[in-house]
């Protein structure tokens, strides 16, 4: 008997001890997709927007054109950082029009544009420092501007004594999105912000009610991802629409990052699907599913490194071309495979695209 005791108080001790119980297999991709992509990758997007302001600043105090070169290095390797992350609308991003004021695009009617041009023209004080451009129209707030201050029009007098005013505006942009990006990092890292309330479905958790849910949410951040590089990354620029000044639709057009920008957002995806862990989600039966979306993936970045001419070239180029509209048909068979053919095998449905229009 005293036997018999000893051994239920040793396991009673035992199960005492040990840890809380894993999440759900279901939400298991979820935890992934946060700690292994989420978090550093904002958290890298934060660290190399900073790094951009260490590069921006001195073209005020020194300007010269090694310093000028520095701060568009400096822009491009800021931008392509964005592009890794800026499919993932959801939580922190999606509040306070993060995302809007980090890149205001598409911009169809070239909104932003005349914004800057108005705001130079006029001398305008308030876009000189962050804390007045913070309150701006979001045209005014991000990369778009900041790329036209850099490689726009007029921007080869920043190498010169001469052009304070222009200088300091491109300051206000670039500590801007620093701000909003280290706000953004900051908010992930936050497990009793976004990143909790994704982690824990319930009935009382009014953002996801269900592990599916939750789930659900991952995956249609892919396919809305996926949705976003063919809508307004690719299809402004594809062969079909071939007329003079092209190119002037592509995102990032003047500082010729269109094609890496691209570049990084579908390798951005490629990694949150391999992090998350969302193939180990597939049944038996349809685990060629993983397969087969490694495959386009594959081909997507095939395509992308045979682009070789820049991008006023490039839509002009009838082989080079070809390979952007290559590239919408990948991203039109990944979204397919991850939005429809993977969410149905798992039972989800990744629900109304924010791109979907009106």
């Amino acid at each position: 008997m005293t036997r018999l005791v000893s051994l239920f108080f040793f396991l009673w001790v035992a199960i005492a001890v040990l840890p809380p119980p894993v999440l759900a297999e279901t939400i298991a991709p979820v935890r992934a997709a946060i700690d292994g992509f989420i978090r550093p990758n904002f958290e890298r997007f934060a660290d190399i927007s900073e790094l951009m302001v260490s590069d921006v600043e001195p073209l005020c105090e020194r300007p010269s054109r090694k310093q000028l070169k520095d701060a568009r290095s400096a822009f491009r390797a800021a931008a392509t950082a964005w592009a890794r992350v800026e499919f993932v609308r959801v939580g922190p991003l999606s509040t306070g029009n993060r995302a809007e004021r980090i890149l205001f695009w598409p911009d169809r009617r070239g909104t932003g544009l005349r914004q800057v041009q108005a705001a130079l023209a006029n001398k305008d004080g308030s876009v000189q420092t962050v804390g007045d451009l913070s309150q701006k129209s979001v045209a005014l707030q991000g990369f778009g501007a900041l790329e036209y201050l850099l490689f726009g029009t007029g921007s080869e007098n920043l190498a010169t004594a001469g052009s304070g005013f222009r200088c300091a505006f491109a300051v206000a942009a670039a500590q801007n999105i620093s701000a909003i990006a280290r706000e953004v990092s900051d908010a992930w890292n936050d497990d009793m912000g976004h990143s909790g309330i994704w982690l824990t479905p319930g009935p009382e958790n009014e953002s996801y009610r269900t592990d599916s849910e939750a789930l659900a949410e991952l995956v249609g951040t892919l396919a809305h991802g996926f949705e976003m590089v063919r809508d307004q990354r690719l299809r402004p620029i594809a062969p079909e629409n071939r007329r003079p000044g092209l190119h002037k639709r592509a995102l990032f057009w003047r500082s010729d990052a269109t094609v890496s920008v691209i570049n990084a957002n579908l390798s951005g995806m490629q990694s949150l699907f391999d992090v998350s862990g969302l193939a180990d989600s597939l049944t038996h039966d349809q685990r060629w599913l993983a397969g087969s979306i490694a495959f386009e993936f594959s081909n997507a970045r095939k395509t992308i490194s045979g682009i070789k001419l820049p991008i006023d070239r490039l839509v002009g180029d009838t082989e080079q071309s070809s390979k952007l509209a290559y590239l919408l048909v990948v991203t039109r068979s990944l979204q397919r495979l991850v939005g429809e053919e993977m969410a149905n095998d798992i039972g989800l449905s990744t629900g109304f695209s924010p791109m979907d229009g009106d």
